[in-house]
C-alpha cells in the first residue's frame, strides 16, 4: 500500500467486476482518502456509477 500511495495518479481498471469483501472495502476507502489533495484517481468501469453501491456496499446477512 505504501508503493500505491507514493505514485501520483492511481487508476482502477475494470472497477466493479466482483462486489468488494470487506478488507478491499476498507483498502478501497483508504486508497480514496489518500488521494485527497495528494493525487489523482481514475476507476475505469462498464457499470455505470448509479450500480457501483451495490459493488462497494457492506452486506449485512
Amino acid at each position: 500500500m505504501a508503493k500505491i500511495k507514493r505514485k501520483n495518479a492511481i487508476i482502477l481498471d475494470d472497477f466493479g467486476l466482483q462486489t468488494l469483501d470487506n478488507s478491499n472495502r476498507i483498502t478501497l476507502l483508504e486508497l480514496t482518502e489518500d488521494r485527497h489533495n495528494n493525487g489523482s484517481i481514475m476507476v475505469i468501469s462498464q457499470i455505470p456509477v448509479q450500480g457501483w453501491y451495490n459493488i462497494i456496499k457492506k452486506n449485512h446477512s
